[in-house]
Order: C-alpha cells, then structure tokens, then sequence
C-alpha cells in the first residue's frame, strides 16, 4: 500500500508541476518540479525514496535513449555529423580529461578515476531541459538540431565514459591501451548488438502480422519493452547497453518509415503512449533529484571536512569550467561548426551563437541517473569514495547549469535570433485569427466518414464567424470593451431564467421529459447568474453532460411532440427575451451592446423553426466544437509559452474563446424535431 500511495504521490506531483508551469512559464518545468521534490523532502511527513543504482538506469535511461534515437531526424544528423562528432565525441572526452583533473586538484579526497566519473557524467547535456526553457523564446532551428544530435550521441559517450571511470575506480586498476581497445569492442559491439536486437524484434513483430495478429495492444506492449529487454541483453553481453538502445531506436525509426502506411492507428497509440511515458519519465528524473537534494545536503552539511561555502564554491567552479571548456571547444572548432548549421550564417554574429550554444549546455536526466548509478562500495567493501559529495556536486551542477540559462538564454535568444525572427508579440486581433486557422485545420483532422456533414457544417459556420472574426455580432477589436455586453448578456439570462419559473409554475399540462429538460434549463441558468460571468465554460459543460446523461433530457429521447412544445415554449422565451432587448435599443449608453446580442437570439429562433434538424448531426457538431475549441485553447497557450502573446491578450482570447464556446453551445442545443 505505502508503495501504491507512493507512485501516486510521484505522478500527483508531476501533473501539478505542469499546472503550476503554466501559471509561470518564464521558470523551467525542470526547476519546478525539482523545487516540488525539496518541498515534498522536508515537509513534516516528507517522502525518501532509496534508489538502486542500476535499477534507475535501466528505467529512465533505456526508454529515454531510444526514443531519442527514434524520434531524431537521420537527415538532419547526418548532415550535421562533423559538429555533432565534434561535441558528442571531442568535447565529451575533453570534458572528461580536463574537468576530472580539475575536479581532483579542486577536491583532492576524490580520487583521480572518481573525478573523471563524475566529469563524464556531467559532460552529457539535456535537451529536453533546454527546450522547456527555449519555450519561451525563438532559438534558431538549427542550434536546436545541433543540440538535439549533440544530446543523443554525448549521452551514449558520457555515460560509456563513466562507466569505464566507475569501474577503474571500483577496481583500483586502469591502463589506456586496454581502455581503449575495449571501448571500441564495447561501443561498436553495442551498435551492433543493438540493431541486430532490434531487427530480430521487428522480425517477430511482422511474423505476428502474418499469422493474422493486428492486435495494436499487443505490438504497443512490444514496443513498450524493447528498449529494457535490448539494455538488459546487450549488458549482459558485455556490451553497452546504451548505444544498443540508441541504435535499437534509429531501426525502429526506419521501420516505421516504411510500415507507415499499413500502421497508422498503431503510429498514432505509440506517439500518444510514448508521450506520457516520456512525459512521466522525465518529471520523474527531477522530481526524484528534489527529493534527494535534502538528503545529499544534510550529509554535506554534518561532514565536519567540508564546510557549506566551500562545497558551493565547488559547485560554481566546476560549472565554470565546463562552461569556459565547452565555449574555448566551440570557438576553436567554429569554421567546421558554422558552415553547416542551417540557420543564416550573415544574421548570426559568431560570439553570440557559441554563447547560446555554451549556455544552451544543460545537464539533465542523464546526469542525474549516472550519479545515482554509482555503487555504494568498491572492491574489498570499502565505501565508494565522496559518494554523497559527488552527488551533491552533480546536483548542484544541474540546478546551476539550469539557472544559468534560464538567466541567459532570453537575452541571447533575442539578439541570436537578429532579424530572423520579429520579437514584436501578436495583438488581440492577429492571435485571435491564428487561433481560427488553428481550430479550422484541427476540425479537418477530426474529419471521418461517419462525421463529414458535422464537420462541413461546422466548417462553414466557422468561415462566416471568422470572416469579419464576428460571432453573434461580437467583434474581436471590441472584445476587450465588452464590459456593458457583459451585462446585457446577464440581463437576457435572468429574463429567461424568469420565463422559466413562470413557464413550470403556470403550466401543468407539460410531460414529465419537458418538465425534466426546463427544470435542467433553468438550473444551467442558475449556474450562469450565480458564476456572474455569463460565459462560465463549466456550466456549459455541465449542460452537455446532463444532457447526455439523464434520458429523459437526452434531444434524440425527446417524442415528437415533446420536442415540438419544448421548441414553442422556448421560441416564446426567447422572442420576448429579443423583445426586451429591443426596448433596451432606446438606450444610448447600450446601444451597440444589445444589437450584437440580438441577433444571436434571433438565430437561435431561425434554427427553432426548422422541421428537418437531425438529432445525431445536432449531437456530432456540438461534440466537435468542444474538441476544437480545447484545440484553440491549447493553442492559445502555446502562443503564450512562447512569448508570442502577452498575458493580457491571453486572458482577452480565452474570454473570447469561451463567449464562442458558449454561443455555439447555446444554438446547438435546442431540442430538434424527431
């Protein structure tokens, strides 16, 4: 049970990481979570999750690689492969030969073969860290391709890297030549291995196919534990479990290249499926380092070798030097870098692109699994030495490497980026019809062929609402003035909320469906006055739902002749709902806010009238605006994570966004003729 409340504690925090994110998106989601994980550490009843060592690198390194190796652009890396060779090959082992010998003068109680580990293990970067923090920005796409290449081949080298630091510092013996010599064998044995793994399982895969089993949750599963059982058997092989799942991953990248069109639902569950696993991997990895940090600095802090300041002091050297390291790397080797990069070289002054790409050096995930990797003991049982203080060192190194380019990175972006990009953000109007196009191409991907008269339907409606960007007669450019609107829209609810009480007082002759549908009205309506907003999203969805719960509120439960006097008792209320209105039109001060409201109601009426309204199409159109305008809101943040709207015009377009919601929801959901 402690282990169930556990994971579920674990996933909790995630989900909330990303909420609260959302709220701050100038902060990392790496950081929050890490910042959730301290909280969660010291609270009163704080949480301690011991970690086996190999255990964690078999969960989060395995599947994390392979989806790199399968999700990254072959072309893109092989055009790229001199600098990527360059920072994944050249800068790792650098960074392992030149930071280990500063670590160990820095530190000198941390043995020479311990201090390469713990340079190797930081010499991996982070892309998916990065990308939180290019979130917010423009980063060239091709700094972020080099990024990407680098990360998924200096993962495989540090962490090789690492090991054979690890291993010379377990056993106390470690020679050059026969180093050499059996990373070679180790590296291209794990390819090897890795890919011939990974065509033997595609073999299966297809065998399966052949005898008839399409079952997608069966290949899913497969898939799902391709890259733990490729670690495992490549490890135990004596080979590097890493590169074999890289290589495992390009394969399967091939492979479904080529079986794209016979798979596409199965392409479809995988990328939904790996989403949340890497999703969850990730938080998980950062999350787990906050709740270790309390640990790691309590040891720290109870050594009475080491004092605080000084292990801080540490920490910022040794981020120092890998940072001054990796720019003197880029800057040496910049006339091989620059010319295949594939942003434009003339936009690009040269100090400030390898400035974004020494800071853009984020260590991550990958650091953190390979400082939790290191054994307890070496051999003869003797503890592994500074263990927690490489830990801490590590820790410290990702949170600070982390800050740092969430300090830096918006101001180099914006002068990276020079006249490629146009920094000015979107006004109400121009995010407002990119939101429109979004929602209209999304609508089209929802087409299928049991819903293409809801979606031309729809599609059509959409075309005349965004024309002018007009619904009901409410213009975008005078959305953010809505405020008498506002009120008018609360005053034609509480006259219809009045009609009701009146029409189910007064009229006992009524069926009990027509009673249940008015009684159900007149509470959304409640619920409307009481949110005071007129547009309440949740009281729109409580409407849908009702209706699709309760039978005897249900359009297509409704006979006809119920459905005939639920549409002459609402056409009465709305035509004196317009009536009023138009008494309100005398009034200067509200004038323009009543004559947009009007016409809505009016065409609520038209729609009352029909006699052909089909029931099902009415149910498909109004489920696929919900589906489109979540997909509008998604995109909405979107615009604003990347800094592309401010926070004022966001909240302006969600209000908007809800007022369409809500306006639709509202024509759609009139009880049709049977």
């Amino acid at each position: 049970m402690d282990v169930m409340f556990t994971v579920l504690l674990l996933f909790f925090i995630i989900g909330l990481s990303n909420v609260i994110q959302r709220f701050v998106p100038a902060v990392p989601l790496p950081l929050v979570q890490i910042a959730i994980g301290v909280i969660i550490s010291i609270s009163p009843s704080g949480l301690h999750i011991p970690l086996e060592p190999e255990l964690f690198f078999v969960l989060f390194i395995a599947p994390l690689l392979f989806n790199d190796g399968k999700v990254t652009p072959r072309d893109e890396l092989w055009k790229l492969r001199r600098p990527i060779l360059l920072l994944a090959l050249g800068l790792v082992f650098a960074t392992v030969v030149v930071g280990g010998t500063f670590i160990h003068f820095l530190i000198p109680s941390i043995p020479l073969p311990a201090a390469f580990a713990l340079a190797a293990i930081l010499s991996p970067t982070d892309v998916v860290a990065v990308g939180s923090i290019a979130s917010r920005m423009h980063m060239p796409k091709g700094i972020m391709r080099l990024l990407e290449g680098e990360g998924l081949m200096n993962d495989a080298s540090g962490l090789v890297a690492f090991k054979f630091a690890v291993a010379a510092t377990v056993t106390g013996f470690f020679s050059i030549y026969q180093a050499t010599g059996s990373f070679l064998l180790i590296s291209i044995g794990g390819l090897v291995s890795g890919a011939v793994l990974a065509l033997f399982i595609i073999w299966i895969k297809v065998l399966l196919r052949r005898f008839g089993l399409e079952d997608i949750t069966v290949h899913m599963l497969i898939q799902i534990m391709t890259p733990f059982i490729i670690y495992i058997l490549a490890e135990e092989l004596g080979f590097s479990g890493i590169l074999a799942v890289v290589a495992a991953g390009v394969i399967h990248a091939v492979e479904r290249e080529r079986s794209e069109s016979r798979t596409l639902e199965l392409q479809k569950v995988s990328d939904n499926t790996w989403s949340v696993i890497l999703y969850i991997l990730n938080g998980l990895v950062f999350v787990l380092l906050g709740l270790q940090v309390p640990d790691a600095s309590r040891v720290i802090i109870e050594d009475p070798n080491l004092a605080n300041g000084q292990v801080l002091g540490y920490i910022f050297a040794i981020t120092l030097v890998l940072l001054a390291l990796r720019f003197i790397w880029l800057t040496a080797f910049w006339k091989k870098i620059k010319p295949l990069l594939t942003f434009k070289e003339s936009d690009l002054p040269k100090y400030r692109a390898i400035a974004t790409l020494t800071v853009s050096g984020v260590r991550g995930a990958v650091t953190l699994a390979g400082a939790f990797s290191i054994p307890f003991v070496i051999s003869g049982g003797a503890p592994f030495p500074e263990r927690d203080l490489i830990i801490f060192l590590a820790a410290g190194t990702i949170l600070l490497t982390l800050i740092i380019a969430s300090v830096f990175l918006p101001i180099l972006s914006k002068q990276t980026a020079g006249n490629m990009v146009d920094q000015k953000q979107l006004s109400f109007e121009d995010a407002a019809n990119r939101a429109w196009e979004e929602g209209k191409a999304y609508l089209q991907k929802l087409r299928t062929s049991e819903n293409r008269l809801a979606v031309r339907r729809l599609s059509k409606e959409y075309s005349v609402t965004s024309g002018d960007m007009m619904y009901g007669g409410l213009g975008t450019r005078e959305f953010s003035r809505n405020k008498k609107e506002h009120h008018i829209r609360l005053k034609a609810f509480q006259i219809e909320r009045n009609l009701l009480v009146k029409e189910l007082k007064k009229n006992d002759e009524l069926s009990d469906p027509v009673v249940e549908y008015l009684q159900l009205r007149l509470q959304m309506v409640e619920e409307l006055l009481r949110n005071k907003s007129g547009l309440s999203l949740f009281a729109i969805r409580i409407k849908g739902l009702a209706q699709r719960v309760f039978p005897g509120t249900k359009r297509n439960n409704l006979s006809q002749t119920d459905g005939k006097q639920v549409r002459e008792i609402m056409s009465e209320i709305y035509a004196e709902i317009i009536f009023q209105l138009q008494k309100g039109l005398n009034s200067d001060d509200s004038y323009v806010a009543t004559s947009r409201l009007i016409p809505l109601y009016e065409k609520v009426l038209i729609r009352m009238s029909e006699t052909d309204l089909d029931p099902v199409l009415e149910h498909q159109v109004l489920d696929l605006h919900y589906q489109v305008m979540e997909e509008m809101r998604r995109f909405t943040q979107e615009l604003f994570q990347e800094n592309s709207t401010s926070r004022e015009t966001t909240q302006q377009l969600r209000k908007y966004l809800n007022y369409v919601e809500a306006a639709v929801a509202e024509n759609a959901q009139t009880p049709a003729n049977h």
